[in-house]
């Protein structure tokens, strides 16, 4: 069983679960990356996490503009996560409210790593616990590319 560097947690290897958190505009962020179904770690798919790593503030910021986005173009996501969740509660005039006034309200709460090679890395972004169980789930693929967003809870 072999074992790879990845930067915020040293060591990891197979079949391990790790945790770790980092700082991203001033708020704590956990990072989560699960092996523990994985029998080998890919070298390719280590280089791209690396890489998502090594520039995690960077994916943060093109996940809020995909965000942004999708509440300016009404995606099925936006407007439910909006009409349930953020504007009502954090806006006070949630008709007339900005996609910019909307996303500004969210913030990342935890990224997910994974050896899938086609979705790698999550970036889960809430409003607080405190107004809902629900997150926006943003998903990359290996260049760390956006590859869409989802509403979970």
């Amino acid at each position: 069983m072999s074992s790879f560097h990845l930067p915020l947690f040293g060591s990891i290897a197979p079949g391990g679960f790790y945790e770790a958190t980092t700082i991203i505009a001033g708020r704590p962020l956990t990072v989560r990356a699960d092996f523990e179904e994985t029998g080998e770690l890919d070298h390719a798919v280590i280089a791209a996490l690396t890489a998502f790593l090594s520039a995690l503030e960077e994916r943060v910021r093109a996940a809020r503009q995909a965000i942004t986005a999708g509440f300016a173009e009404d995606e099925d996501w936006a407007g439910v996560y909006i009409h349930h969740h953020l504007a009502t509660t954090l806006i006070d005039a949630p008709a007339t409210a900005t996609p910019e006034q909307l996303a500004r309200h969210l913030f990342p709460d935890c990224v997910w790593l994974s050896a899938a090679a086609e979705e790698p890395a999550i970036i889960d972004f809430t409003v607080g616990k405190q107004y809902t169980d629900c997150v926006l789930k943003v998903s990359f693929d290996a260049t760390g590319s956006v590859t869409c967003i989802t509403m979970e809870s």
